[in-house]
């Protein structure tokens, strides 16, 4: 069984923009998701595009069926942080199967990727969206250094309403009040402590402990890179004449 998909996207001159970090817009988040199961023991009428919502947070549980043949796997205490991931494995199976009602993303940057201004490279670094069928929500907000703590200054907001062609390009922010700001900031308000920051089974505390103090150091080390890259700009080498 091959399964084929991608941790981001590329925006590709997209908004202005190249690379994959520092925001939420689709051409960075949107990944491809392939499955072939020669055997057609996993998969059913695949001639047929899947277009329902579903999240790289659910491709271990994808695993786990395939590998065992169904999804007892469920029911293992030891799986037990990963037995609600959305079952990937019935909509392969079903092109009906439902989907996510959302999706949430995330990303931590430890500089703002490609920045090309000092100001560019201090904009918000913890980046949080939530995407359903109507909408993107996006928050841009900063860590308290050495915690995962936001700092209560400084966020910014991006909504995207998708029932325009501006809100589906992503054009177009509407962040302020509304019925889909309301509804959106509603979703996350659950879905950050009930999956973002799920708790981990204890025996992937050092782990966890561990991926933390690396991200930390990293970020200081890059943070200082940065300013120093633009406090002490390089100078082009004029080419000697023949």
């Amino acid at each position: 069984v091959v399964v084929f998909t991608s941790d981001h996207g590329e925006y590709g001159g997209s908004h202005g923009m190249r690379g994959k970090g520092a925001s939420a817009y689709e051409e960075a988040i949107r990944v491809p998701l392939y499955v072939r199961d020669p055997r057609g023991l996993m998969t059913a009428a695949t001639e047929l595009p899947r277009y329902q919502l579903t999240s790289s947070a659910d491709i271990v549980g994808l695993l786990l069926s395939i590998a065992g043949g169904s999804n007892a796997w469920r029911k293992e205490s030891s799986l037990a942080h990963l037995s609600q991931r959305h079952d990937i494995a019935a909509i392969c199976a079903d092109p009906g199967a439902p989907g996510r009602p959302w999706v949430l993303h995330a990303t931590d940057e430890d500089v703002t990727e490609f920045a090309g201004e000092l100001h560019a490279s201090e904009a918000p670094r913890h980046v949080v969206a939530l995407r359903t069928a109507e909408g993107k929500l996006g928050l841009y907000s900063n860590w308290r250094q050495e915690s995962i703590e936001l700092e209560p200054g400084g966020r910014e907001t991006e909504l995207y309403d998708y029932s325009s062609a501006t809100g589906r390009a992503e054009l177009v922010n509407e962040a302020g009040s509304g019925a889909l700001q309301e509804q959106l900031e509603s979703i996350l308000a659950d879905a950050i402590p009930n999956e973002l920051r799920a708790p981990l089974p204890g025996y992937l505390d050092n782990a966890q402990q561990e991926g933390m103090s690396n991200y930390v150091h990293v970020e200081e080390s890059e943070t200082e890179k940065s300013y120093d890259s633009h406090l002490h700009p390089a100078v082009p080498i004029e080419p000697t004449p023949d």
